[in-house]
């Protein structure tokens, strides 16, 4: 297994960890279970998954690439944005009529 791509039914919060740990963008159409992951905070009221992005769609697959495609270019302006801010986490919500920030 790469660190691309994890086995079929693999926790939801293992990988949150895991990509948390690497400073790693998860790219999923389990866009529900993520984006809790994405807002869970710690007692100390901060992030529980620091160092997680987040690409999640809320449409079919097919759909999902294409409007992926499309929006590209804004979501490498987005993460040259965040890059110099100490929270560097990009959460974006991918739609078939929306992109959400």
């Amino acid at each position: 297994m790469g660190l691309d791509e994890f086995a079929r039914g693999s926790e939801d919060s293992f990988i949150a960890q895991v990509a948390s740990t690497i400073g790693a963008v998860v790219v999923t159409w389990n866009y529900k279970h993520f984006k809790a992951l994405a807002a869970k905070r710690r007692k100390d009221g901060k992030p529980s998954y620091p160092g997680m992005g987040l690409i999640a769609f809320t449409c079919e697959e097919a759909i999902g690439k294409a409007r992926l495609g499309e929006f590209m270019h804004i979501i490498e302006s987005e993460y040259s944005y965040r890059h110099p801010f100490s929270d560097k986490r990009l959460l974006i919500a991918i739609g078939p009529s929306y992109l959400r920030v």
